[in-house]
C-alpha cells in the first residue's frame, strides 16, 4: 500500500509512569540564511577558515531542542533529541576556555592589528583567536552540584566541522524543565564536553540527548533512556516523538516526546510497526519509491533520526528524484532545489508506509528520515521489541 504526502526514584518501591517532555523548534539558521540569499556566502567564508576538509553545515539544520536539567540542585539545558546517535554529552564550564597569549605577545608592539603585523617580532602574535562555539551557551558547573561524580575515562565525537570532546562524570539527570513532570534517572553517566565542534555555534543546542542503543555509545555508555528501561522506571521500554508542523514560527511549542508510553493526544491510534534491521540502531528497511514516471523497489536500509532536518537518500536515486521535479543540486549549499511551482509528489514504501525534502548522503545507512517525515508520522521507538511503530499525526 502506498500513502502519498507532500514534504513531505530512590524508594524500594517504584511507580511506573509515562512522561511528556514538550519540545522548543528554532528555525534552522541555515534555513534562514538560505531565505536571505547569504547561505552561500556563509559556506564559502567558513571554508576559507575551517581546517577539516568535510562538509561544514551538516549540524546547521536541526532545531527541535527539548529541556532536561542535571544535578542539585538542578542545571537546566536544552539538547537535541538524537535517535540517530547513542552519545549524550552537555557543555562543561571548562568549555574551549581561551588560553592565555604567550609572555612574548604581552609587549604593547604585538597588540593584534596593523602595528602587530610592522613592529611585533613573533608573527604568531598577530593572529586572531578563533571564536569559542561554547560563548552564549549555559554550561554544566560541576561544584554547584551535591550529586555530581567525576568518573573514567575520556572521549571523543567527530562531527562533520570537527571534534567534540571531553570527560565523562555522573549525576542524577531529569528529562523535562524543573517544576514539571520529570522522569529523574540517578546515577546516570554523561560527557561533559571541554570543547565542541564548531558548527554548533549557531544552534540552540546547549547537549545532544542520544536516544540510540548503548551499543552504538561511543566506549558503550548507558545513555540515559536505557538506564532509565533498566531500573524499570517507566511503563513500557518505548518513547513516542510528535513533532508539529510550525512553518518558520521561532521559539515556539514544537511538539512532545512521550516517555514510557504512546502519545494518544497527538498521534492516531492506528499504528503500523516495522522491525528494526539493526541491533544496535533506529533502522528499518526502505522497500521503494515511486515519483512521477520513476519508479524502483531496489530496497535500501533506512535510518530515522530526529536529529536531521531534511530527509537523505543516495546520489544517485536523488538526481533520478530531482529529473522529476525539474530541480538541480547546489554543490556549495549541499542542497537539492526545485521551483515552488512543482506539483510532483513522491512516495516511499516502508512496509506500508511514507515523504521528501531530501538531501545528499554518502556515507551511513542508504537513507536518513528526518523531521519531514516525523512532522506527518509520530514514531514510537520500541526498544523492547526493536521495532518502530508509525501512526499519522494529528
Amino acid at each position: 500500500m502506498w500513502l502519498l504526502f507532500l514534504t513531505i526514584p530512590l524508594f524500594n518501591c517504584v511507580t511506573y509512569a509515562k512522561y511528556q517532555v514538550p519540545l522548543r523548534r528554532f528555525v534552522p539558521e541555515k534555513f534562514k540564511m538560505m531565505k536571505a540569499g547569504t547561505w552561500t556566502k556563509f559556506i564559502e567564508e567558513a571554508r576559507l577558515k575551517s581546517n577539516y576538509d568535510q562538509d561544514i553545515y551538516g549540524y546547521y539544520d536541526n532545531e527541535y531542542l527539548a529541556d532536561i536539567t542535571i544535578g542539585e540542585p538542578q542545571q537546566e539545558f536544552r539538547v537535541m533529541l538524537d535517535t540517530g546517535g547513542a552519545n549524550f554529552w552537555i557543555i562543561d564550564q571548562s568549555c574551549n576556555s581561551d588560553p592565555a597569549r604567550p609572555e612574548q605577545c604581552s609587549k604593547p608592539n604585538c597588540d593584534i592589528g596593523v602595528i602587530c603585523e610592522i613592529f611585533c617580532e613573533d608573527p604568531s602574535c598577530c593572529m586572531g583567536r578563533p571564536s569559542n562555539p561554547c560563548n552564549g551557551k549555559r554550561r554544566f558547573h560541576r561544584e554547584r552540584s551535591s550529586t555530581y561524580k567525576k568518573t573514567n575515562g575520556t572521549w571523543s565525537i567527530k562531527y562533520n566541522t570537527g571534534d567534540t570532546a571531553g570527560f565523562y562524570g555522573e549525576d542524577t539527570v531529569r528529562f523535562g524543565a524543573e517544576g514539571t513532570h520529570q522522569l529523574v534517572v540517578p546515577r546516570t553517566t554523561f560527557g561533559l564536553a571541554q570543547k565542541i565542534a564548531p558548527a554548533f555555534v549557531l544552534s540552540h543546542l546547549e547537549g545532544i540527548l542520544g536516544l540510540g542503543f548503548k551499543e552504538a555509545a561511543v566506549n558503550k555508555v548507558t545513555p540515559p533512556f536505557t538506564r532509565a528501561v533498566e531500573l524499570s522506571l517507566l511503563d513500557q521500554p518505548i518513547f513516542t516523538i510528535y513533532f508539529k508542523n510550525v512553518g518558520e514560527k521561532e521559539d515556539v511549542y514544537g511538539g512532545t516526546i512521550t516517555y514510557g508510553d504512546f502519545d494518544p493526544d497527538h498521534c492516531d491510534g492506528q499504528i503500523i510497526y516495522e522491525s528494526l534491521t539493526s541491533a544496535q540502531a533506529w533502522q528499518i528497511r526502505l522497500k521503494g519509491i515511486r515519483v512521477g514516471t520513476y519508479q524502483t523497489t531496489d530496497g535500501w536500509e533506512a535510518l530515522i533520526d530526529t536529529s536531521s532536518s531534511f530527509n537523505v537518500c543516495p546520489q544517485a536515486i536523488l538526481e533520478e528524484i530531482a529529473k522529476q521535479f525539474d530541480g538541480w543540486f547546489d554543490e556549495l549549499s549541499g542542497v537539492y532545489l526545485a521551483s515552488c511551482d512543482s506539483r510532483q509528489t513522491l512516495d516511499l514504501l516502508i512496509g506500508r508506509l511514507i515523504p521528501s525534502r531530501l538531501q545528499h548522503m554518502s556515507i551511513g545507512p542508504e537513507w536518513t528520515l528526518g523531521d519531514p517525515f516525523i512532522r506527518d508520522y509520530c514514531n514510537v521507538f520500541d526498544m523492547g521489541n526493536k521495532r518502530i511503530g508509525f501512526a499519522k499525526s494529528l
